[in-house]
């Protein structure tokens, strides 16, 4: 799954803001080649002490990390348990490495006068291509469970960064990361100390911090152990502190490193598949049993081509999400089905300031609702995009309409100003009914004459280029018809 949604409480999008994730640097987009696989005889490691740390990964290494986090607020508890384990399959000649990920999660929450609730564990398996110094590409198979960054965090470039410290940027909305040194290998202790300072456009809506520190073995090249603590102010008051440690560092043997070449690209080509499958199912609501049908078949076909315990377990856990994930789909698509084609029904509301704005008014635009709230992580996380979508097109007859749903009209006003939103915000309570609209953050899409065209549900790392993709496909329809009319008149 890439799209992600809120159904009703706040509590998932809030407390994912607690989460201390070590923002990342992206690597260069580049065509590789496979070099050969180096010696898989044992683990070693380095006694080299280099200038600057750098991740010594070896193809045919395994590391497992292991996480702990407790929030603590005013009226109960989260405590979060988190297993990563790592796979070190392939190098390119470009230095990186393909690393395979499983990260395992669950929570529980616990709740004055109220008996524990025990989340459900999930399992999510993606892969990136890291270089030594911690950069890589984000890629779809990563989703939003797995971030490389929370166990290699990205290193300094070189000694002088390592004196003045260090910012990780992130293009994601995972945020950006400050790094200091704190103590370097000696003869008595062959590791580095770093403290951290981590900001994200999420800290302001939601008053939130977070910090650490971590130790980088020199000699194996691998993070020790990380310590985290983060607080938030808005719906959940409290702190929380953390520990990730690395609990084994092993080696596989060639043919275990042989099999789990091939089938993790057969487990991530049918993972994709089923993503673009899923993501058509969405929007092609006349089609979606079928599609769904075919997206069912390909994890089967995937399952039945794999022998490895690490491909067909996640297999067998997607077929099962799958029965879910599928009715999920299919009673949007009859929702929505009924609502695509038909005229929006018109409405007028007040925005922010209280000026009035009637749907009326924008006839002969192409119009963008988005329906949100404070307490939706996802719809936040969104905005950027949608500040994007209104610069691309503000040249053009096209309007961005936010939709908000807070009761506080002050939570609304904050959000806007925080994240510099540029385009009017309406007051929107008992609208979000009339599309349909149950998840959160959704945004539908009007065309000139008001007919809904397209509705959105949840977040997705492309939504830009996805609402881009229809704004652009009704402006042509538009053009299309003028120049049609206009040639009928010449004639």
């Amino acid at each position: 799954m890439t799209s992600f949604k809120q159904y009703s409480s706040p509590v998932v999008a809030v407390v994912a803001c607690l989460l201390v994730t070590i923002a990342l640097r992206p690597a260069s987009d580049t065509q590789r080649d496979v070099t050969a696989h180096r010696p898989l005889l044992k683990r070693t490691v380095s006694a080299i002490t280099s200038d600057v740390p750098r991740y010594r990964f070896q193809v045919g290494d395994t590391y497992s990390y292991e996480s702990s986090s407790t929030f603590d607020y005013e009226g109960g508890k989260m405590v979060n348990s988190d297993r990563d384990d790592v796979w070190v399959i392939q190098q390119y000649d470009d230095g990186s490495f393909r690393l395979v990920i499983r990260h395992t999660s669950q929570y529980r929450q616990e709740r004055d006068g109220a008996d524990p609730y025990e989340g459900p564990e999930r399992v999510a398996l993606g892969y990136c291509d890291m270089f030594p110094d911690g950069r890589f590409d984000r890629n779809p198979s990563l989703g939003y469970l797995i971030n490389p960054s929370s166990i290699f965090p990205r290193l300094p470039d070189h000694t002088h960064e390592l004196a003045s410290g260090w910012e990780s940027t992130s293009n994601s909305f995972l945020g950006d990361t400050t790094f200091r040194l704190v103590g370097q290998p000696d003869d008595v202790e062959n590791s580095w100390t770093f403290d951290f300072v981590r900001t994200s456009p999420m800290d302001p809506i939601y008053e939130s911090s977070a910090s650490g520190s971590l130790t980088f073995d020199d000699r194996q090249g691998l993070v020790r152990s990380i310590t985290t603590h983060s607080t938030q102010g808005y719906i959940f008051n409290g702190e929380s502190h953390g520990t990730v440690t690395l609990v084994s560092a092993e080696t596989m043997s060639t043919e275990q490193l042989s099999s789990l070449l091939a089938e993790s690209d057969t487990y991530f080509a049918a993972s994709a598949e089923y993503t673009r499958l899923e993501q058509q199912a969405n929007h092609d609501y006349g089609q979606a049993e079928q599609l769904m049908a075919e997206a069912k078949a390909v994890l089967e076909r995937a399952l039945h081509d794999t022998r490895l315990p690490i491909m067909t377990d996640q297999l067998q856990r997607q077929l099962e999400q799958h029965e879910q994930s599928a009715s999920d789909t299919l009673e949007d698509a009859g929702k929505f089905a009924k609502l695509i084609g038909q005229p929006s029904e018109d409405w007028t509301l007040d925005d922010l300031n209280g000026a009035e704005h009637s749907l009326d008014d924008y006839r002969g635009r192409v119009v963008l609702l988005d329906f949100w709230y404070r307490g939706c992580g996802w719809c936040i996380r969104g905005m950027p995009q949608i500040n994007q979508v209104a610069d691309a097109f503000s040249d053009q007859p096209v309007t961005v309409l936010g939709m908000n749903t807070d009761q506080e009209l002050e939570d609304a006003r904050f959000v806007v100003e925080k994240m510099g939103l540029n385009y009017n915000n309406l007051q929107a309570t008992g609208i979000p009914e009339k599309y349909g609209v149950t998840g959160f953050p959704t945004l539908v899409i009007l065309d000139q004459q008001g007919t809904i065209r397209d509705i959105h549900v949840g977040y997705a790392d492309d939504l830009f280029d996805q609402i881009s993709a229809t704004v652009e496909r009704l402006l042509s329809e538009t053009s299309i018809e003028s120049t049609g009319t206009e040639e009928k008149k010449s004639f």
